[in-house]
């Protein structure tokens, strides 16, 4: 896939606002040909608006290539650019050739023994299991009702929304559900929420206590659906989402977890002695497919950290491992000389989406926490930073030589993201094609900076992928559950290891 098609994934494509007169802040190379300039490119030519009438070009010979800048009028494509100045380009053949790039550097031994022990820390994504057989039911208003009579429940409910780009919406097309209207004030008999929390605490190997708190219960008719979506960030404690089964017979309406080349179905439609489970990371992808009969019904659970301290013999194990490869890192002669190294983080960290301050440790989630403060404890200065990656599961689209690797200099302000079809990470680009209207991209070339950091400063967990373009303000879809993001968004980061002096 194309960086353009990852980018238009991400993001989609939006109506943009009529635009006056501005400046197109590049240079074109353009021909001349007929009387007027055009972009020849290998899908079509692409002629300009007009030319300014300073711009004297009668005596050029036709299909002569010229670099031009000028200014949009009505829009930001090449057939809304107005020409003001054009002079003759340099021959591509003069051009001159681009060097061979250098062979890769082999990172040393002790990069290996640290990323081995990293991937040692398997990575849990989601979690599952089954309840004992109890009767569940469920207090709205005073009121309380077996969870089977389902027509109570929809009387008691409204359509369900969910957010995209900063607004909260309704459209069956994308979620075809209902949400009872006391949503987190209902109360649930017949479940015992401690002992599920227990049991995701030890599958996600937490150094912290987690709560669980009601977020809605859901109702899921036939052919209610949820597209493809991330859960809505609400809390900078957020860790992710908790289901409860609510046995209603019904077919379909599956739940599918993604995350990379990871897919998870968990089918609910079938008959089970007790009510199931299944708990998720907020930043997992995830749909619900439609249901085709009878009803799905569900208890959605909010997930947070708490200040509570949690000791976990395999997590300290592991923490145990890292911290010796870290120390016979430190120790080795070979390590750069830089004295410093990034470790990307295998969760999206949530943070403020008008932030102006640097990513803090605190808003590291999962096992980032632990492996972060294993680094301190080695004596080592960890920073938190935000990264933008191209989507790749090899280690070597993390080098320097792919030009993919950037750091956020600064904050990407939401209003630059407001109105834009796709995002550039240098010049803004027009891009056009024969079936498709022009798409203007916005660029944030100006917040970004490209790191100077070879393959040998890179050490990739394989839990940690790498991520789609700025993916942390979207979801693959754009869609988020249940209404939009608050001023708070994922964010793409990495850890950023200052080595102390040999």
């Amino acid at each position: 896939m194309s960086l353009w098609d990852r980018v238009t994934a991400v993001f989609g494509k939006r109506q943009r606002p009529p635009q006056g007169s501005l400046p197109s802040r590049r240079t074109w190379r353009l021909t001349w040909r007929g009387g007027t300039l055009a972009l020849v490119a290998p899908h079509g030519t692409f002629p300009v608006k007009r030319i300014a009438e300073s711009v004297h070009l009668a005596s050029i010979p036709d299909g002569t290539e010229l670099v031009c800048e000028g200014d949009y009028e009505g829009g930001a494509t090449i057939s809304e650019l107005v020409v003001t100045s054009a002079v003759p380009a340099t021959p591509l053949e003069r051009l001159p050739r681009a060097r061979a790039k250098p062979a890769e550097p082999t990172p040393p031994v002790s990069h290996a023994r640290l990323r081995a022990a990293l991937d040692e820390l398997v990575s849990t994504r989601w979690c599952e299991g089954e309840l004992d057989p109890r009767e569940l039911a469920i207090t709205i208003d005073g009121e309380t009702a077996k969870p089977a009579g389902v027509a109570w429940l929809v009387a008691r409910a409204e359509p369900a929304p969910f957010g995209r780009d900063g607004e909260t919406l309704l459209d069956t097309k994308v979620r075809s559900a209902l949400r009872v209207r006391a949503r987190g004030s209902a109360t649930i008999g017949g479940l015992d929420i401690g002992e599920i929390v227990a049991h995701v605490e030890d599958a996600f190997a937490t150094d912290v206590h987690l709560e669980a708190t009601l977020l809605d219960i859901l109702v899921y008719e036939p052919g209610g659906k949820f597209v493809r979506h991330k859960d809505t960030p609400r809390d900078p404690r957020q860790l992710g989402t908790l289901l409860v089964e609510v046995p209603v017979p019904h077919r379909g309406g599956e739940l599918v977890l993604v995350e990379g080349d990871a897919e998870h179905r968990i089918a609910w439609g079938k008959w089970a002695s007790g009510s199931r489970w299944v708990a998720f990371y907020g930043d997992v992808d995830h749909t619900v497919e439609a249901v085709e009969t009878g009803t799905r019904v569900t208890l959605a659970y909010t997930l947070r950290t708490t200040d509570r301290p949690r000791t976990d013999a395999t997590l300290a194990a592991h923490l145990d491992t890292i911290a010796d490869a870290t120390i016979a890192l430190l120790s080795d002669p070979a390590r750069p000389a830089s004295g410093t190294l990034v470790v990307p983080c295998e969760r999206l960290v949530v943070a403020s989406n008008e932030r102006t301050e640097p990513l803090t440790r605190a808003m590291l989630r999962g096992s980032d926490v632990a492996i972060a403060r294993t680094f301190e404890r080695c004596g080592i200065a960890v920073e938190v930073i935000e990264v933008l990656l191209a989507t790749s599961d090899e280690e070597r689209a993390f080098s320097r030589s792919d030009g993919s690797v950037y750091r956020v200099a600064r904050p990407i302000p939401s209003r630059v993201l407001a109105d834009c079809e796709a995002l550039s990470l240098n010049d803004t680009i027009d891009i056009e094609d024969e079936d498709e209207d022009p798409v203007h991209t916005t660029s944030i070339e100006s917040y970004v900076e490209l790191t100077d950091l070879d393959v040998r400063e890179w050490i990739v967990r394989r839990a940690a992928g790498a991520k789609l373009i700025y993916e942390g303000l979207y979801s693959e879809t754009g869609y988020f559950g249940n209404e939009a993001c608050d001023g708070l968004v994922y964010v793409a980061a990495a850890l950023l290891l200052r080595l102390p002096e040999r």
